[in-house]
């Protein structure tokens, strides 16, 4: 089984090209989903941001808020420090058990998308890593176009990754996602049958 690892800022089209990869056979694990079912399931995750980020990122039901929690830590760079600390691990450990399931199952190859997917320690090593990279502007426009956030929090959650590009030099090969999109699936499909054809 291969691993592919897609990495890069918010924005880049890593989720778009994760699912396409999905359609072509592969398992797709979104980090970022990883978290957020941590966030709503996991106690010792809940428990360590109550402690850790605050109450009131907690909705009246005693769950937390996304969007409360994302407006607080993508506006102070130690609280943004201390949950990273938090669910970094538990997203690596779950995303570990989603690829020994994987490779449990057959699976030909699973597709890991997260930014800071660089930068991380996971519990297994990767065939392919990608870096996707677009100009701010098309970052701002894409996400903002999603309707998840307002332009504020979409602004403030790319002030907060200014440091990912400067990782790009341990991936494998940086995709420009700021043109055509059947340009950019053509050029990752491409990247995608070298490494299933590889029998080294």
């Amino acid at each position: 089984m291969k691993i592919i690892g897609i990495a890069g800022p918010s924005g880049t089209g890593k989720s778009t090209i994760a699912r396409h990869l999905e359609g072509r056979g592969g398992v797709a694990v979104d980090a970022d989903r990883v978290g957020h079912r941590l966030l709503e399931q996991d106690t010792g995750v809940i428990e360590a941001v109550r402690r850790e980020v605050g109450e009131d990122v907690f909705d009246e039901g005693g769950c937390i808020d996304r969007k409360r929690l994302g407006a607080r830590v993508f506006a102070d760079a130690e609280t943004l420090r201390r949950y990273n600390a938090i669910i970094h691990p538990a997203i690596r450990r779950r995303c570990g058990e989603r690829v020994a399931q994987a490779r449990s199952d057959g699976t030909a190859f699973v597709v890991i998308d997260a930014a800071l997917l660089l930068d991380s320690q996971m519990p297994f090593g990767f065939d392919l890593m990608i870096a996707l990279t677009a100009p701010e502007d098309q970052r701002f426009e894409r996400l903002v176009a999603r309707g998840e956030r307002s332009p504020g929090e979409v602004r403030a959650r790319l002030a907060s990754q200014p440091e990912i590009e400067k990782s790009f030099y341990k991936a494998d090969v940086v995709v420009d996602t700021g043109r055509d999109l059947d340009e950019v699936l053509a050029d990752i499909d491409r990247l995608v049958d070298r490494l299933m054809n590889d029998r080294t």
